[in-house]
């Protein structure tokens, strides 16, 4: 979770400077400032984004922690979805580093379609 945790903030960290470049533009060319609010709208449906990233990375490590054994399983990961294909290439592999690739795959796959931003 410390990678997921350090891409957010660095996404943060990212996305806050835009408002530097906002504040840069309404001082120096204070004409511009209706098209430069473009900007703080930008900077809202980043965050949010990064925060959906965030999300469905925590979701994905979980997961595979508990597929893996060091963590318990809650109801709502007991509930998580993952097609039936998938599910025959985890139980059709013989080495736990495939199972996990396969885990891993058909959780990106779902998290794609999915949002966590509601």
């Amino acid at each position: 979770m410390n990678a997921s945790i350090t891409s957010f903030r660095d996404n943060s960290n990212s996305i806050k400077r835009l408002g530097y470049l906002y504040d840069l533009i309404i001082t120096n060319f204070p004409l511009l400032k209706e098209q430069a609010e473009e900007i703080l709208r930008a900077q809202v449906m980043l965050i949010v984004s990064s925060l959906d990233c965030y999300i469905h990375d925590c979701v994905k490590v979980g997961i595979l922690e508990i597929f893996q054994g060091s963590r318990t399983a809650s109801n709502t990961t007991n509930s998580y979805p993952i097609e039936f294909l998938s599910l025959q290439q985890i139980n059709s592999s013989t080495d736990i580093p495939t199972k996990l690739l396969f885990l891993e795959e058909a959780i990106k796959n779902k998290n794609s379609k999915d949002t966590y931003q509601s």
